[in-house]
């Protein structure tokens, strides 16, 4: 199956099959771990985690804040044990691909030590968090967990009007962080940063129902994703230029570790300009119009 509400099943059934689905693929990752890549993993089952974070989201009113609160906080807590790692193995891959994007700058000797220290702080952090404290197994106990609660998720209403609140509350969010982000003095990595977890929330929800109207859904879902394919590389830049910043790495060259940072200002930039032009397109409707749109696809779907 996929991550998707299919056609002719209740809401109550869909939401619980995707949720479960995502749950086993993240513990059979973590089962595979040991025998693959640990980095890897740690990327999958995040991903998993943030999906089923946005189930729990789209369902917020039909289970109730209480049983919301219970579910977001355990899904976002066992993804916090792995963001260390995860923010370590994004800084490995964007200095790769700065390396490769600016190879005839012939900086060789800066990237060498900027992936010297970034492959030892990963291998730190592995042996201390993988190894030692065995933070996947841990991850496990509490998916384990809550999979034991999905059966009493109490989801009655099987119309739009049963998740139309938490989609606006959604769009609403990315909506506001992306018209604070239009005065230049507001566009600060955090600021970025808030809007990409509003938008990739927005993605897994339309990814979530785009069956009802794939042709236009489907366009919809891809435009998100880029978008928030474009904030997560800024986000990476970011996370890069803050170590950079923090003089934990030692250039033999002042002005090559110079150069670096001018290298992330300039994608960053270039990211910033992508992320508005779309973000212009995607959050161009009010969240009140937004909704009704998805509700009269939504209706025609039904007939």
């Amino acid at each position: 199956m996929s991550y998707q509400l299919n056609k002719g099943e209740t809401l109550e059934r869909g939401v619980k099959r995707v949720v479960v689905e995502e749950i086993n693929k993240a513990l059979q990752t973590v089962k595979e771990a040991a025998a693959n890549n640990p980095h890897q993993a740690v990327h999958a089952v995040r991903k998993s985690l943030k999906k089923i974070r946005a189930v729990v989201r789209l369902i917020r009113d039909e289970i109730g804040e209480a049983a919301y609160h219970t579910e977001n906080t355990s899904y976002r807590d066992a993804g916090r044990h792995l963001s260390d790692i995860r923010d370590a193995t994004s800084m490995i891959v964007t200095a790769e691909k700065l390396e490769e994007e600016y190879a005839d700058r012939k900086l060789g000797e800066a990237f060498q030590v900027l992936h010297k220290y970034l492959e030892k702080h990963r291998d730190k952090l592995s042996k201390q968090l993988i190894e030692k404290e065995n933070i996947l197994e841990h991850v496990k106990s509490i998916l384990v967990d809550v999979a034991g609660r999905i059966p009493g998720w109490d989801i009655s209403e099987n119309s739009f009007g049963a998740i139309k609140k938490d989609i606006k509350r959604v769009y609403r969010r990315g909506y506001q962080s992306f018209h604070k982000l239009q005065k230049k003095k507001n566009q600060t990595n955090e600021a970025f940063h808030e809007w990409r977890k509003g938008a990739k929330y927005l993605r897994y929800h339309i990814t979530l129902i785009k069956k009802i109207w794939p042709s236009v859904l489907g366009l919809t879902s891809e435009e998100i994703h880029l978008l928030t394919d474009y904030l997560g590389d800024y986000h990476d830049l970011a996370v890069l230029e803050d170590t950079l910043h923090s003089k934990k790495i030692t250039f033999k060259d002042a002005k090559a570790k110079a150069a670096l940072k001018a290298m992330i200002e300039e994608q960053k930039k270039m990211l910033q300009d992508q992320s508005m032009v779309l973000g212009r397109k995607i959050y161009a409707e009010k969240p009140k119009a937004f909704v009704r749109r998805l509700k009269q696809y939504w209706k025609s779907a039904q007939k």
